[in-house]
């Protein structure tokens, strides 16, 4: 369940307890080959700082997956926290500074119907996280990806803010398309951009529906079996399409993509909370 709205003021606070459990986590732990290689990409395993390790950032992608598919505010202010205090400002630790904007962005997300000014304050702070990174010499559609959704997400949270971060997201998704076509999460960043902007500032959800339909292909494109860092976005992928159905008036779809998301990460809460509604109709 979302975080009430009496305790979400402090939950960036350093006050809290910086003892995080591990917490089962429902998605298949990413292969150390993979990896490798995509934290080469990042950054991540150059330098005599190189910040996080293969299994660490594997271990810290599956847990702000689990704390977001759960609704866990805590958890994922606690994970912010531990990346905030692994973060150097060698060039090589970029896997935690990735990890440290998604860890925001989900927080952002979880708190956006409980409690507006916090997920105001952790969009932004995903903002500022994903932006240091794109400003050090990102060329990895990933990187750009993640900062599309980040300003989007602000753009759809704060309608006097989408003004400027509409046109930033709209950019960086133009940046993570060129570096990366077929990047799954770039097509979702694409059309989340689309479906949170304003009508009146450029946003087009009908847009958003056929860009939510071409990420889904991508993501069930990918091999059986195979992992990569990061692997975020599946299951929202199908939890936006449910959404977008929903809107055009197919329950019939709808359904299909919300139970698909929840056959992704069972634990997906706002999936099944969707899910849920459409018994009523």
């Amino acid at each position: 369940m979302p975080a009430d709205g009496t305790a979400l003021n402090s939950l960036r606070s350093p006050s809290l307890s910086t003892g995080i459990a591990r917490s089962r986590v429902t998605q298949r732990r990413p292969g150390r080959g993979y990896l490798w290689a995509c934290l080469v990409a990042l950054g991540g395993a150059q330098g005599a700082h190189a910040g996080l390790a293969a299994d660490e950032a594997a271990d810290y992608e599956n847990r702000i997956e689990f704390a977001y598919f759960s609704e866990d505010a805590q958890e994922l202010s606690g994970l912010v926290r531990s990346l905030t205090a692994r973060i150097t400002d060698d060039d090589g630790d970029r896997a935690s500074k990735y990890l440290l904007a998604h860890a925001d962005y989900r927080l952002a997300q979880v708190l956006e119907d409980a409690h507006k000014p916090g997920a105001e304050s952790a969009a932004k702070a995903c903002v500022a996280a994903i932006g240091e990174l794109s400003r050090r010499g990102s060329n990895d559609a990933e990187s750009f990806a993640q900062e599309a959704a980040c300003h989007g997400l602000l753009a759809g949270i704060s309608v006097m803010r989408s003004v400027t971060q509409g046109p930033a997201a709209s950019e960086a998704v133009a940046t993570a398309l060129e570096l990366g076509p077929k990047n799954p999460r770039a097509r979702l960043a694409d059309a989340l951009v689309d479906y949170w902007r304003p009508a009146k500032l450029g946003g087009d959800r009908t847009r958003a529906f056929s860009k939510f339909r071409q990420a889904a292909e991508l993501f069930e494109a990918q091999a059986p079996g195979s992992s990569s860092f990061p692997s975020w976005g599946n299951a929202d992928v199908y939890l936006w399409l449910g959404r977008a159905c929903i809107e055009r008036g197919d329950v019939a779809a709808a359904r299909s993509a919300l139970e698909r998301a929840l056959i992704i990460a069972p634990d997906f809460a706002a999936a099944r909370r969707q899910l849920a509604r459409l018994a009523t109709h």
